[in-house]
């Protein structure tokens, strides 16, 4: 895996994507990129990914905050638990499993907190998934996004400086 957080450049082109007609609805309103993984898997290096919730964001820096829980650093940024993921923490809504099986340039929207999971590539083909995270413009706590990109239709991608300053 390899965040792409530092620059708003892979972001860019992508954003076109917030604005899909079938992915826009479920977008809250004001929705900024916060975090693009991308997980390229080959039959070289192949993994799984057992079943999961994303219980963590990005953030520009460490709050004294009792509500915030789970601190952490990956490839020098800062991610935090909070309090509405670390409530959610081993709840599953439902036993029951579904399979998507995606082709090239298809989109899965899921809410973090749902339990998901990634088998391993089967195919001799590179297999590359996006992980985009979006959010709420503004954070609780005097939280700040790590790296926040916002985009309008029909304007040019930019990163967002400060947030609720």
């Amino acid at each position: 895996m390899s965040l792409l957080l530092n620059s708003a450049r892979p972001l860019r082109r992508l954003l076109g994507l917030k604005h899909h007609a079938g992915i826009e609805p479920h977008l809250p309103e004001g929705a900024l990129a916060v975090q693009c993984a991308l997980f390229d898997k080959s039959p070289e290096r192949n993994w799984l990914v057992a079943p999961h919730q994303d219980l963590s964001i990005p953030v520009r820096d460490r709050v004294e905050s009792p509500a915030c829980s789970g601190w952490s650093v990956k490839e020098g940024v800062t991610f935090v638990q909070p309090p509405t993921a670390a409530d959610a923490r081993g709840h599953r809504q439902s036993d029951d499993e579904v399979t998507c099986t995606l082709g090239r340039g298809d989109a899965l929207l899921l809410r973090p907190l749902l339990l998901h999971a990634s088998s391993k590539a089967t195919s001799d083909l590179p297999r590359r998934i996006l992980h985009f995270l979006f959010g709420r413009p503004l954070l609780p706590f005097g939280l700040r996004w790590h790296h926040a990109v916002q985009q309008r239709v029909g304007a040019r991608a930019r990163p967002v400086a400060s947030l609720g300053e």
